[in-house]
């Protein structure tokens, strides 16, 4: 998507409040309860995920390029199963590589248009940087499976409840989870308030408030000092009660089929760094960047470079990535400014850390000024994410009292 949206707008489709997701939810959670047999379990599972996906999906080409897509990954899946052996790093970041690569193609098909097949028979397919994420961790993890099936697998990436926005789910956890959902008759009433807080946050907070941020000023450098500052400062809150809501509605939903699904933000307010507001953000995402692509990069840094060169190029790493989460959110300038003026802090905080003397404990009102000063960069930032490019002197301008 070219801009933040909305979870439940980026397009036309099922809504999380609409009556059709609330009995479809109702019908899973009452299919994983009451069927008993394995195969029958998930192959009911699957259907209602695919019947979700043709909610938001039109023409027989973008159900076809998925089910090639999911064939191609279960195929090579298998074959390293078969194996039975890790990929070297080298393979799997350059597998890696290719996800991304048909990520970019496949989601903009203006893209490197004259080699570009989706630019002469288009496609497109809801949620598909959440599949490709959740297709790499097949990949990485099938080998911890015992009998895999490309039904549980297609189960696993298309599961509706994370279908539009995630969590992304990491799939040796799905599978141990589908073979055994586990129902607690005490998660129930904690399940129940985390889809009623979500609802909250998303349909009576978030989209009512939405027109105050800045993300919903249409000519941002024209409208009042003040009020931009507002709208600057609010959009980031009201990202996090939008996304934030999706996934307790969908955690909730899916604890009452049986799976418990990693949580995606904790507290990210309270950080102090970015490099920890990173960490308490879209977890489920940062999480599978670092060990996938973060980490296999480091290790390959570490064995094969020289101990005074390590550092530079590991920084570089952290620069890399942001850019690369940037990327993966859209390609447009704007992620890519995005990504980089984050990777750069990054690298920052670790020039810093590495010529840094330990500090003692900070004071309350140390820790509080450090948190809104990160609060204020991420929301200051996302002018990039959320504005075009001709935008971004005036609104700064307009921030600093320039004009």
């Amino acid at each position: 998507m070219p801009v933040y949206q909305s979870a439940t707008t980026i397009a036309t489709g099922l809504s999380l409040n609409s009556w059709e997701f609330l009995l479809i939810a109702a019908l899973a959670i009452m299919l994983c309860a009451v069927i008993d047999h394995f195969r029958a379990r998930y192959v009911a599972l699957l259907a209602l995920n695919i019947y979700v996906l043709t909610t938001f999906m039109t023409g027989v080409m973008s159900f076809v390029v998925l089910a090639l897509f999911l064939l191609t990954v279960y195929v090579v899946g298998m074959g390293r199963k078969r194996r039975n052996t890790q990929f070297p790093l080298g393979v799997q970041l350059l597998v890696i590589g290719l996800f991304w690569v048909f990520l970019f193609l496949v989601r903009d098909g203006d893209l490197l248009a004259l080699v570009n097949p989706f630019h002469y028979i288009p496609v497109y397919i809801i949620g598909i940087s959440y599949m490709v994420f959740r297709c790499i961790s097949f990949i990485m993890e099938v080998e911890f499976i015992e009998n895999p099936s490309f039904a549980r697998f297609c189960a696993y990436v298309l599961f509706f409840p994370g279908l539009l926005a995630g969590p992304i789910e990491r799939y040796r956890n799905f599978e141990a989870q589908l073979a055994t959902p586990v129902y607690d008759s005490a998660h129930v009433m904690p399940a129940l308030h985390r889809i009623a807080n979500g609802l909250i946050k998303k349909f009576v907070i978030a989209d009512n408030l939405a027109v105050y941020g800045v993300f919903s000023f249409h000519d941002a450098a024209d409208v009042s000092t003040p009020m931009l500052w507002v709208g600057t400062l609010g959009q980031l809150w009201l990202i996090y009660m939008d996304f934030s809501g999706y996934c307790d509605i969908v955690i909730g939903v899916a604890a009452l089929m049986g799976f418990r699904m990693i949580e995606n933000f904790n507290h990210p307010f309270r950080s102090v760094t970015i490099q920890e507001f990173w960490n308490r953000w879209h977890i489920s995402l940062s999480t599978l960047v670092k060990d996938y692509i973060f980490t296999p990069i480091n290790i390959l840094i570490i064995k094969n470079i020289a101990r005074k060169r390590q550092f530079l190029l590991i920084t570089g790493v952290y620069f890399f990535s942001m850019i690369l989460i940037g990327l993966w959110h859209g390609m447009t300038w704007g992620f890519v400014a995005f990504g980089t003026v984050h990777g750069a802090a990054l690298v920052g905080i670790q020039l810093i850390k590495k010529k840094q003397k330990p500090v003692a404990a900070m004071a309350w009102y140390e820790i509080r000024a450090r948190q809104f000063l990160v609060y204020a960069f991420v929301s200051t930032t996302l002018i990039f994410w959320m504005k075009s490019a001709d935008e971004w002197a005036p609104i700064y301008a307009k921030l600093l009292g320039l004009q």
